[in-house]
């Protein structure tokens, strides 16, 4: 009989057991994408393979959940933005809008009637609207407010007339001009008894240059009407005080013309009043008033300012500097 084997050394039997070897190199990507199966959890569905696309363009964990039995949607890849924001993926299957109503949260849109109106072509190919008088005529009672200045002649500079009419008509509020045309403007006169005030009178002047008021109207004209009979402003002096007085005024100034408006009383021997009076005709310096008792008083009558007379075509209303219808003169080279 053998004698038996002898155990191993103690020092073998303490010796860490041998482990198989393990490769620090990282394998290639696509064996780790062959080799990964989907997880049976919800996180990925049985039936779902991991795609790159998945990989590359997921969430915070780096998967994108595709719901079952369907094709991946589709995804438009954008530039990343300047700020380094993410890329932008359209989705088809949302609404468009393509009957969007940009009036609904728009409160002044509420302001304009919803109109319909003949349209048809021009001749030269653009959109023609047909619009009714009575559109006009509700325009012009809204714009109420509004009176239309007519020059005669060429109307002085725009800086002149804001400053001049500011002066005489702007004490409570700034008038507001805008120009019609050469010779029309349009004053903006907010207050009822102001405008009324102006259009009473009618016939006004900046500097020289008078100019004929009138309502605003859809329809006028840029004509004004002739200065050979026109109202002007006339200063009676040398008055007896009882003749200062609607009567007594209206007696004085009949040689004149028509009296058709008065200054307020300031003096017990004179008076300003306006006469409407022909321009084509001299006008007396002095009236004789011939008492029952025959006293005879001479009455001064002095004319502050008269509508000048052009010289080119003998028209009352512009100087010859502002005649429209007056040669340019030629500049010096």
């Amino acid at each position: 009989m053998a004698p038996p084997t002898p155990p191993p050394p103690l020092s073998q039997d303490l010796a860490a057991p041998q482990s198989p070897s393990l490769s620090l190199s990282n394998p290639p990507i696509s064996s780790v994408f062959s080799s990964l199966e989907a997880p049976a959890s919800s996180l990925l569905l049985s039936s779902d393979q991991v795609t790159p696309s998945a990989s590359v363009v997921g969430n915070k964990s780096g998967l994108i959940n595709t719901p079952a039995n369907s094709s991946p949607s589709p995804m438009v890849m954008g530039s990343p933005s300047a700020t380094g924001q993410g890329s932008t993926i359209s989705d088809p299957s949302l609404p468009q809008h393509k009957n969007f109503n940009w009036t609904n949260n728009l409160h002044s849109a509420a302001r304009f009637p919803v109109t319909e109106v003949p349209v048809s072509t021009s001749a030269e190919g653009r959109p023609r609207v047909r619009v009714s008088n009575g559109v006009f005529e509700r325009g012009a009672k809204i714009h109420s407010d509004y009176i239309v200045g007519i020059f005669y002649g060429k109307a002085p500079s725009y800086g002149k007339i804001w400053g001049v009419l500011n002066y005489l008509w702007g004490k409570d509020k700034r008038v507001t001009i805008h120009h019609l045309s050469k010779n029309a403007y349009l004053f903006y006169i907010p207050s009822p008894t102001l405008r009324n005030c102006i259009l009473q009178h009618e016939l006004w002047r900046v500097g020289d240059s008078p100019f004929f008021v009138t309502k605003w109207k859809s329809e006028f004209s840029t004509n004004p009407p002739s200065l050979d009979k026109a109202p002007v402003w006339v200063t009676l002096q040398n008055l007896l005080f009882d003749l200062i007085t609607p009567e007594g005024l209206s007696s004085v100034c009949y040689p004149l013309g028509r009296i058709v408006d008065s200054k307020p009383f300031t003096s017990i021997s004179s008076a300003g009043v306006k006469v409407v009076v022909d321009l084509t005709k001299p006008l007396p310096p002095e009236v004789e008033v011939e008492c029952d008792d025959g006293n005879v008083l001479l009455i001064k009558v002095i004319y502050p300012w008269l509508p000048p007379l052009c010289s080119f075509f003998n028209q009352i209303g512009h100087k010859t500097t502002l005649c429209p219808s007056a040669p340019t003169p030629e500049k010096k080279k």
